[in-house]
């Protein structure tokens, strides 16, 4: 996935409007109620994107598999090449771009909008992310489309890439639920973007094949060949992006993502720059090694009272590219900003001249 722009496969007639919450929901409903099917689910998945944009015939044409199929066929040829999105490989002029990071909104829907237009208030943000627990009840078929739609409104041309929270998904159901809302996101549920000069890696920390809280030996596998892939290591800074944190500071420091040595090692082995993580409603940095542990859990979601007021607070991240170093600001609901610091781009040593 090169990132995806929200409900992406918009046509000429839309007018710029958000899908339609009766539709949203009529859709996910019926993945929901319906047996695990992977041939239906994939055309529903389609179904999700494609029909947004449109005002569709009735209830009873949605009810109807066959109907639907041969629908989707028509909007697939109606939609084909007029989605409107921004470049992610476009980069604004002089090289130094921004993106906003996001944890934890769940339902506070009014403190994650006041975010996102912080967010848009200083510029056009490169891409927008999200850590995880988007919504507050796993296999909801009501939440989905409202968080869609809601940050559609503000990041409707920028790409956003989404990672799976404890609060997303639970089980298969779930799963079918938040692939439905990302129709292009990996169905692991982990991939590789790149955002300008850095390379990221999106983790699920909901592994279904293992357990909640873990990252398995397949992910685990998946996860150092990137790492020491070509792409990333010429890369000027490597990014990990995860829901549930390594060293977790406050509210669940008792339980770490596991096997938190060995991913250390990982990310020390092949120079990860940042791990940005969600999971404690509150904010806290550190560094180990010389990676930058980052935690933002602050985007709406009830804050973890046991942090402390100099942690727990409502905010999300900017993080500016410079070319020679990562800024990261940590701004409030109000505007005001909490901590402002850089991570400067390492040396490299000339190896011509041993």
């Amino acid at each position: 996935m090169s990132g995806l722009s929200l409900y992406e496969g918009r046509g000429r007639n839309n007018g710029g409007s958000a899908i339609s919450d009766y539709y949203g929901r009529l859709i996910f409903s019926m993945i929901a109620q319906s047996p695990h099917d992977p041939v239906k689910f994939s055309y529903l998945r389609k179904a999700v994107v494609i029909l947004a944009p449109f005002s569709l015939p009735s209830e009873a044409v949605l009810r109807n598999w066959q109907s639907l199929l041969k629908l989707c066929g028509a909007m697939i040829l109606a939609t084909c090449g007029t989605s409107e999105r921004s470049n992610p490989d476009q980069l604004p002029e002089g090289g130094e771009y921004y993106f906003s990071i996001f944890g934890d909104s769940r339902d506070g829907n009014d403190i994650y909008s006041i975010l996102q237009n912080r967010s848009i208030a200083v510029g056009k943000p490169l891409a927008a992310i999200h850590l995880g627990d988007m919504i507050s009840t796993p296999k909801s078929t009501e939440q989905w489309p409202s968080f869609v739609s809601l940050t559609r409104t503000y990041f409707e041309s920028t790409r956003f890439y989404p990672v799976i929270g404890n609060h997303d998904v639970e089980d298969a159901r779930s799963f079918d639920l938040f692939l439905a809302a990302f129709p292009q996101m990996d169905t692991t549920g982990y991939e590789v973007e790149s955002i300008g000069e850095c390379f990221c890696i999106i983790t699920n920390t909901e592994d279904l094949e293992i357990r909640p809280g873990v990252i398995g030996p397949t992910q685990l596998a998946w996860l150092e060949a990137q790492l020491s892939s070509e792409a990333a290591q010429k890369a000027r800074f490597r990014i990990v992006f995860t829901h549930r944190p390594l060293f977790p500071q406050h509210h669940h420091r008792d339980k770490p993502l596991q096997p938190v040595e060995t991913l250390h090692s990982l990310f020390q082995k092949y120079k990860v720059t940042a791990v940005f993580a969600g999971h404690e409603h509150s904010y806290s940095r550190i560094e180990k090694d010389g990676i930058h542990y980052v935690i933002t859990g602050g985007a709406g979601s009830p804050l973890h009272a046991d942090a402390g007021t100099d942690a727990a607070f409502y905010h999300y991240l900017q993080v500016s590219y410079l070319k020679t170093a990562l800024q990261l600001r940590t701004i409030d609901h109000t505007g005001k900003v909490h901590d402002d610091f850089k991570i400067e781009l390492p040396e490299i040593s000339d190896s011509s001249a041993e």
